[in-house]
């Protein structure tokens, strides 16, 4: 049980960990007269929040439904 507690924790860790560092690093600027990029443009920006909450909701439903099928055994 430990040992799934600290392996769980040290998961958490290094994912939050990730994040923090990929999201901190710079880009270069574009040069000045550069075309734009080909194919359609789509911000994912505006609506990451829905991406979030379906996310937290599958993860949420597949919990229950694991600790529900472990309590009928």
């Amino acid at each position: 049980m430990v040992l799934k507690l600290k392996f769980v924790l040290l998961t958490v860790i290094f994912f939050l960990y990730g994040g923090t560092y990929t999201s901190a690093q710079n880009a270069p600027p574009p040069p000045e007269n550069a075309p734009p990029p080909p194919g359609l443009q789509l911000p994912i920006d505006d609506h990451i929040w829905i991406l979030f909450t379906m996310g937290m909701g599958l993860g949420i439903y597949y919990w229950i439904k694991k600790s529900l099928s472990l309590s009928k055994t």
